[in-house]
């Protein structure tokens, strides 16, 4: 995982020189897996930076950014995580994968409005 520290103590992950690409959901689960064990093991906030990242697969995107949103939560996400220099196709697909994770994450953990007690009651 090529990197480098900020002034401001984030660990930078400039996407365009990873040498395994951003094409793919290998891809992105490696990286996303580099990212839990060094912050677990280091309590750092990362900087990912798409500059000069033209476009990236749907699978990339889930695998990376909706499973991290999932795992950490879109707070947790929020503190532990900036995003950088997306051009509009990458914040798309990643606004997507992020959307659909979250809807999978959210249905999975058995909430239905319309069998909500409170709900019905109204």
């Amino acid at each position: 995982m090529a990197s480098e520290e900020d002034s401001s103590g984030y660990i930078i992950i400039d996407l365009h020189t990873i040498k395994y690409g951003v094409g793919t959901r290998e891809s992105g689960e490696r990286l996303r897996n580099e990212l839990v064990r060094v912050f677990n093991q280091s309590g750092m906030n990362f900087i990912i930076d798409f500059a000069n990242v033209r476009i990236i697969s749907s699978a990339f995107a889930d695998e990376l950014m909706g499973k991290l949103v999932t795992e950490f939560g879109f707070y947790g996400f929020n503190n532990i995580f900036k995003l950088k220099n997306m051009n509009s196709n990458v914040q798309s697909i990643v606004q997507r994968s992020v959307a659909q994770r979250m809807m999978e994450s959210f249905n999975g953990n058995g909430i239905n409005h319309a069998d909500d007690s409170y709900a019905s009651e109204k």
